[in-house]
């Protein structure tokens, strides 16, 4: 029994192929590119870029997980916000109570103005972060 071959042009390269005629599918034997081949009278040539759609499949995957990243870093942000305003509470209620309790106290004083600066700082670097987001 012999094999039928059908001639037609690779769709990338124009080379000419032999291609049995039962074939769903073949690559060219010059440039590598898959060909599918559909319908036994008809042959319909689609050119499949498979590198291409490896590479926008790998860019999706690369973006989703530079949006993970970023997520996770704001997360971090937030908390050691939170966590600089707390303390600044702790101090500012613990400087005025040894404020209120021993008057002239140089430590109240301090832990006041402490808990005003990590409150100040906290609340600029936030300001900083939303000016890079736009």
């Amino acid at each position: 029994m012999a094999i039928k071959l059908v001639s037609m042009k690779c769709p990338e390269c124009r080379a000419l192929l032999d291609v049995e005629e039962n074939r769903k599918q073949i690559f060219c034997s010059y440039c590598g590119t898959k060909i599918m081949i559909q319908n036994d009278n008809e042959h319909i040539v689609r050119h499949i870029d498979e590198a291409g759609i490896k590479r926008s499949e790998l860019n999706a995957m690369v973006r989703l997980k530079e949006l993970e990243l970023e997520e996770k870093e704001n997360e971090r942000r937030r908390k050691g916000r939170y966590t600089a305003y707390i303390i600044a509470c702790i101090l500012l209620v613990v400087g005025i109570v040894s404020e209120i309790i021993v008057h002239e106290n140089p430590l109240g004083l301090f832990m006041i103005l402490g808990a005003v600066y990590i409150a100040m700082f906290a609340f600029f670097s936030s300001d900083d972060d939303k000016k890079k987001k736009h």
